[in-house]
């Protein structure tokens, strides 16, 4: 539980950064510290990027349950992730991240109890903007 909460507090301080450097156009820095981070929090065996949708979801289920809190903090990196890939032209890779969030959040979503953001039906249609593009 510790580390499944050390790994959402990590990901939300770099999701703060992340905002920070897109605000300031700062799109090379922003990706490079996102990727750092997916590696840091040390999810996967295999880098965060490579996971499908489905892994990634596999990837907040323990034996206790869906992990709701880091499969919301993992999507909502990976939306950012997709806009600073969208911004910079990757367009194929950003409708890849962007499928990946939206997977989380729709899990997120289904699972019974959870406590969610009130915004996460907007989060959900970013992501499926981004997906779409």
């Amino acid at each position: 539980m510790r580390e499944i909460e050390q790994a959402i507090r990590v990901l939300l301080h770099v999701l703060a950064q992340t905002l920070r450097l897109k605000s300031e156009e700062r799109y090379e820095e922003a990706l490079a510290y996102i990727r750092k981070a997916f590696g840091e929090a040390d999810l996967s065996p295999r880098p965060v990027s490579e996971l499908s949708p489905a892994e990634l979801v596999a990837l907040c289920r323990y034996p206790r349950g869906f992990e709701h809190g880091l499969a919301l903090a993992i999507a909502d990196l990976l939306c950012e992730e997709a806009d600073v890939l969208a911004r910079m032209g990757a367009l194929p890779e950003s409708r890849a991240r962007a499928a990946g969030a939206s997977a989380l959040y729709e899990a997120a979503l289904a699972t019974e109890g959870a406590a969610l953001p009130i915004d996460i039906a907007q989060k959900l249609a970013r992501a499926e903007q981004f997906a779409a593009e």
